[in-house]
């Protein structure tokens, strides 16, 4: 895979969140509901840092059906 297809790539990849953020916003704004349906959901949430650099943590978060 070539230096430009790589490039490509991460731009497609980060294009994909904006984009489905917008049509939920879209939808969403014309009174349409949004229903998800799930047995199990895991968030992680990266390390983050703070002002001054000190460490605000990292998470997962795991949802499940019982």
């Amino acid at each position: 895979m070539g230096e430009n297809e790589t490039s490509e790539i991460r731009k497609t990849a980060t294009q994909w969140p904006d984009l489905l953020g917008q049509l939920i916003d879209r939808v969403t704004g014309k009174e349409a509901v949004i229903t998800y349906s799930f047995r199990s959901l895991e968030v992680e949430i990266p390390r983050a840092a703070g002002s001054g650099g000190q460490s605000l943590g990292s998470a997962k978060w795991v949802l499940m059906v019982i």
